[in-house]
């Protein structure tokens, strides 16, 4: 709110149930993932529509998925001003302790995610493949405005960070 274009962090995380075993398995570094973000006004503007490609980590370009050796944890890296998307850090990681729960998060930064007090709900989309979410493992969440309770979405005092619950 109030900055210079091109200066605005993002930081998300969330979770999602899905049906357990996962089909088709879960695997960013084959399938990518998608992160779309849109705000009410004006018409369900686009903040971010972030498609994360599929790929192993690169040492040369230093961008890519890296996997943890019992495949359950994946994190993609890159640098902010490579992508057409400023997402530069994205991890899904599948719980080993309650079946079917996936945990993932999302971090940018270098853009301009800026939602105005009359420009919310904000609505969050994740999918574990860089299309269409065609093989349903995907996550929406609607957070209406200040007036919730769960889910929810509020600005700090300054009205220079909004923060979704």
């Amino acid at each position: 709110m109030n900055t210079a274009p091109g200066d605005d962090g993002l930081t998300l995380s969330g979770e999602m149930v899905l049906s357990y075993p996962f089909e088709p398995a879960i695997d960013p570094l084959m399938n990518g993932v998608r992160l779309a973000i849109y705000r009410s006004f004006p018409n369900g503007a686009v903040l971010e529509d972030a498609i994360i490609p599929s790929g192993a980590y690169d040492t040369v370009t230093k961008k890519g998925w890296k996997v943890n050796g019992p495949g359950t944890t994946w994190t993609y890296v890159n640098t902010p001003n490579d992508l057409p998307s400023k997402i530069n850090k994205v991890q899904v990681k599948v719980d080993t302790h309650n079946l079917g729960l996936v945990k993932f998060s999302a971090k940018g930064k270098a853009g301009a995610f800026g939602v105005a007090l009359g420009q919310i709900p904000v609505t969050m989309e994740f999918s574990l493949e860089s299309g269409a979410a065609l093989n349903g493992q995907c996550a929406v969440e609607r957070f209406p405005g200040p007036f919730r309770v769960n889910p929810l979405c509020f600005f700090n005092a300054p009205v220079s960070t909004l923060n979704c619950r």
